[in-house]
């Protein structure tokens, strides 16, 4: 059977992420234990083979156990063995946006090259769960990032990890 799947969609979807030899931290974002609820987007698969993806992310949604809330997310992302590019991926939480205007990650002999540009405006009380110390930080702060780095250290683990 050959199955072709143009578009999904997602309405009030969940997904848990847990490793439970790790403490739980309530009301602190956890990358050991992670839980989207309220998931809804559309996507749109324009190509999808075992070692690439190219799709699209509309109206995106979702709140984390922390309490971090992307209120409206859109945005584009395509991956192969070697590289990757996420570009104009647009997230909104409550009073902040971030704009990415491009993350491009490559594979080269010596490691991973990065480029990054994006603009934001964030609020730092719409980050309390991963930074504290921002919870009484009620004003915009505007910010335009432009990156280009190469990681190096622990290169063939990060391959290891991701391509097994």
């Amino acid at each position: 059977i050959k199955l072709r799947a143009n578009s999904i969609f997602i309405k009030n979807g969940k997904v848990a992420y847990n490793v439970n030899s790790e403490v739980s931290t309530p009301d602190k974002f956890n990358h050991s234990h992670i839980l989207l609820e309220d998931i809804t987007t559309k996507i749109s698969l324009k190509h999808l083979s075992s070692d690439s993806i190219n799709t699209r992310l509309r109206n995106l949604s979702f709140t984390e156990r922390s309490g971090v809330a992307i209120t409206k997310g859109n945005g584009a992302l395509k991956a192969g063995k070697d590289n990757l590019l996420l570009n104009n991926l647009n997230l909104h939480t409550k009073n902040s946006n971030i704009r990415i205007n491009t993350i491009e990650a490559s594979s080269i002999l010596s490691g991973i090259l990065w480029n990054i540009d994006m603009q934001s405006s964030v609020v730092g009380a719409d980050f309390t769960a991963f930074l504290p110390q921002t919870a009484t930080m009620t004003e915009k702060i505007e910010k335009d990032l432009k990156l280009n780095f190469i990681l190096r250290d622990q290169i063939e683990e990060i391959k290891e990890k991701i391509y097994g």
